[in-house]
């Protein structure tokens, strides 16, 4: 029996050098290909890892290329590194996940895959975990990077006594 495997890792934002992502990556393909019982990985990136598509003015111009260029810069380069490996492994059927701007929810919604990059802002955690899920049951999206988006008017956000917990 195949083992599928989702990969959620992650780091903050650092000034230092970034390979978490790059590295965990090369790591678990290493640990498919050795096993021998799985082939199917999908990982979690960002939808800042490449210029997201037109939001408005100040995001495309100020906000976004200072999170990748500035803020984000070694942490987005690794993501990439992550992508540029994964799309070289032709033997694990892998899919990147691209969420938008991460936010908690109560409960999923009616999430909706956009190819490539994220067009609406927003992903909750609940709705990321959903369409990863999702993704091990079929082969639409197999060597293709998504991008799961919410839609924050139709999903509850956690009250805030519950979002510490």
């Amino acid at each position: 029996m195949l083992t599928p495997l989702l990969s959620t890792l992650g780091t903050a934002y650092s000034r230092h050098p970034i390979d978490v992502y790059s590295a965990g990556a090369r790591h678990i393909v290493e640990g498919l290909r050795a096993g021998g019982r799985g082939r199917r990985l999908v990982v979690v990136s960002s939808g800042l890892t490449y210029p997201p598509p037109h939001t408005n003015w100040f995001a495309d111009h100020v906000l976004f290329p200072f999170l990748r260029q500035v803020v984000g810069r070694t942490l987005y380069a690794d993501m990439r590194r992550m992508e540029e490996y994964l799309r070289r492994c032709d033997d694990i059927d892998w899919t990147i996940m691209r969420p938008g701007r991460l936010y908690d929810a109560a409960d999923g919604s009616a999430y909706r895959v956009d190819p490539d990059a994220p067009t609406q802002g927003y992903t909750s955690r609940a709705d990321l975990a959903a369409a990863m899920l999702a993704e091990l049951d079929t082969n639409e999206h197999v060597h293709a990077a998504v991008s799961p988006t919410t839609d924050r008017r139709a999903s509850s956000p956690i009250p805030s006594a519950e979002a510490g917990r």
